[in-house]
């Protein structure tokens, strides 16, 4: 499950809640740096209030190029909520992310056969660190998936727990200009990874958040 529905502070970049209404993409943390909704991505019931659907094809939504959603050499976490199909997963699946693609800098979560992955590579040296869970999480229930660089550490966390870490010792700045993307990886440079499921609750901070707070035994 997922924990809460996330209230904004100042450690807070980016904070989207995609509940259904005047402005469904409102980013609610201090930048405003709301989403565009591309091909149609669909309104259902989320985590708290609404979420996201994405149908696999050539749904996402885009925050643009916005230079608080680097996170050049510092502490950051980002997160999100995510309920998808129990159908075999694809090889390779974007939740959200900042990054060039192949080989450039930047940072990202994903699903990898349906197991929760993090991604941080830089600008140079090229020093790029990979973390898998070994536990798909493809079955239709709701989970929380955190990914937090933490000093020289890059951690990876599902629903609550943290299950593996590694050395970010000596990289350079992860910043790039490429476009804050929910459920697609990238555009006219496949694969495209576009995401299959539900999403709610994408946050990013600029701070590391620790071991998230446990599952709400109350929702989904």
């Amino acid at each position: 499950g997922c924990p809460q529905e996330w209230i904004p502070d100042a450690n807070t970049a980016g904070l989207w809640h995609f509940n259904d209404g005047l402005d469904p993409t409102a980013d609610s943390s201090a930048n405003g740096y709301s989403g565009d909704l591309v091909n149609g991505p669909a309104f259902v019931g989320g985590a708290f209030g609404s979420a996201l659907s994405f149908d696999g094809i050539d749904d996402y939504v885009t925050m643009g190029n916005q230079p608080s959603l680097n996170v050049g050499t510092g502490d950051f976490t980002i997160e999100a909520c995510i309920k998808t199909p129990a159908a075999p997963p694809p090889p390779a699946v974007r939740i959200v992310g900042k990054n060039t693609p192949d080989t450039g800098p930047g940072y990202n979560l994903d699903l990898s056969s349906g197991r929760p992955m993090c991604m941080a590579r830089d600008a140079g040296p090229l020093l790029e660190v990979v973390l898998t869970d070994t536990a798909a999480i493809d079955n239709t229930n709701w989970h929380h998936v955190r990914c937090e660089r933490s000093g020289s550490t890059l951690k990876l966390y599902v629903d609550g727990s943290l299950v593996t870490q590694g050395s970010l010792a000596g990289a350079g700045t992860l910043n790039n200009s490429e476009e804050f993307r929910v459920g697609l990886r990238s555009i006219g440079n496949p694969p495209e990874q576009w995401y299959t499921g539900l999403i709610d609750e994408v946050r990013l901070s600029t701070i590391a958040r620790g071991v998230p707070p446990p599952p709400d035994t109350d929702g989904d």
